[in-house]
């Protein structure tokens, strides 16, 4: 996947489109390209970026949004195939890693309702059995989703926190030297005891 993010020109001489030059990135290169990132095709993507474009839009993301609906989408639609760490993902695109964390989360949740809506049926157990959808070893079981749960990382805190944890650990390591020190004290008076005697 980081090949297929490679050597891609923004030239005014493409005919990448600058509102949304990720995407149009990949477009332009086909649907080998879109499929590497997304598992979908051009076509695909398309589909269900005009299903949710007018949620994505609603978004607010600040003063001025730095990334483009429909490459908030890829974006989103990349992160979930590849599960990459937000850092990775961030120098593949060149987005800053917070921006990047705030971006997929509000279309995430934006397009979430939307996508569940179109995709997602439910039927009921008659339905399951008349098209043989049934579950072999869970007769019980009426459907199944596949899904796979992503843990997102906390941004790290601020200057000042960090700054606080660096001040703990040197008290630590100054009470851990003067212990040992204390103890080689201890040792010498026991060692001029011994000769002494």
């Amino acid at each position: 996947i980081v090949e297929t993010t490679q050597n891609i020109t923004f030239s005014d001489d493409s005919d990448v489109n600058v509102e949304d030059p990720i995407t149009s990135g990949f477009m332009d290169r086909g649907h080998e390209a879109m499929i590497a990132m997304t598992n979908l095709t051009i076509g695909e993507f398309m589909e269900i970026y005009s299903d949710v474009e007018s949620e994505i839009n609603q978004v607010k993301r600040g003063p001025k949004p730095k990334i483009s609906p429909k490459d908030s989408l890829f974006l989103t639609l990349v992160m979930l195939k590849g599960y990459f760490k937000w850092e990775m993902l961030s120098n593949m695109f060149s987005v800053k890693t917070s921006v990047l964390e705030k971006t997929i989360k509000a279309t995430l949740e934006s397009i979430q309702p939307i996508l569940v809506q179109k995709y997602i049926r439910n039927i009921t157990k008659d339905e399951q059995d008349i098209f043989g959808l049934s579950f072999p070893n869970f007769k019980n079981c009426i459907q199944g989703v596949d899904v796979c749960f992503q843990p997102i990382q906390k941004p790290s805190g601020s200057y000042s926190s960090k700054k606080k944890k660096k001040k703990l650990k040197e008290k630590k390591k100054l009470k851990n030297t003067k212990k040992k020190t204390k103890k080689k004290k201890k040792k010498k008076k026991k060692k001029k005891k011994k000769k002494k005697k």
